[in-house]
């Protein structure tokens, strides 16, 4: 049966997904090098938290809370023409303020920002290309009808190229990252940076 997992570090979503099973679930973590956590649970329901999030976010049903109730925990960073008032509702700021939030980061906190979005660029990018469920078939060679690259051991072969794709993807721009040396450049790397397409990553990891 599939079931909706999530993997959480103190309350921290790090990941979640579709599986029929908990060894599946592994396999995809150690697949996407994925180490830093200390729990995994089902949910009831097919509502994947978001990675960075965290669970007190989430209603019974795993629906997003509102801003309001996001920022009322402290876990919104509200607009910068926003703030809660004495009643505890989001209300445009009365002053000005820096609308840059950029501002308030030092170089090392930008590094890290960047560093962050990167990753979660990367491991978007590949599970939007091979879904947790599709990679599930493979592993248990429920594939009829997949192309001969997807096929039994080519199948796990290309999740295995496929992972470290996205692990070099990852590495080769944090390198670059780590050596940008102002919180404009990192800001304007992040936003002209680009994933590759399916094709190219085809290309690469079945020729």
């Amino acid at each position: 049966m599939i079931e909706t997992y999530i993997v959480t570090k103190k309350d921290k979503v790090v990941f979640s997904c579709e599986s029929d099973s908990l060894e599946n679930v592994l396999k995809s973590l150690e697949f996407m090098g994925i180490e830093d956590y200390d729990n995994i649970q089902t949910i009831p329901t097919t509502n994947h938290p978001r990675p960075n999030t965290y669970l007190d976010e989430y209603d019974e049903n795993f629906v997003l809370k509102s801003d309001y109730e996001r920022a009322k925990l402290g876990r919104l960073k509200l607009q910068d023409d926003q703030e809660l008032d004495e009643d505890n509702k989001i209300i445009k700021r009365k002053e000005n303020k820096p609308s840059d939030p950029f501002e308030e980061m030092d170089l090392e906190a930008t590094k890290k920002w960047a560093l962050e979005t990167l990753s979660g660029m990367c491991v978007g990018t590949n599970f939007s290309m091979l879904s947790q469920h599709t990679r599930d078939n493979i592993y248990c060679g429920a594939t009829e009808g997949y192309p001969d690259y997807l096929q039994g051991e080519n199948g796990i072969q290309t999740i295995k190229h496929i992972n470290n794709f996205f692990r070099n993807v990852y590495a080769n721009n944090a390198a670059i990252i780590e050596t940008l040396e102002t919180k404009e450049e990192i800001k304007l790397f992040i936003e002209n940076l680009e994933m590759p397409t399916e094709a190219q990553i085809l290309q690469e990891v079945i020729n």
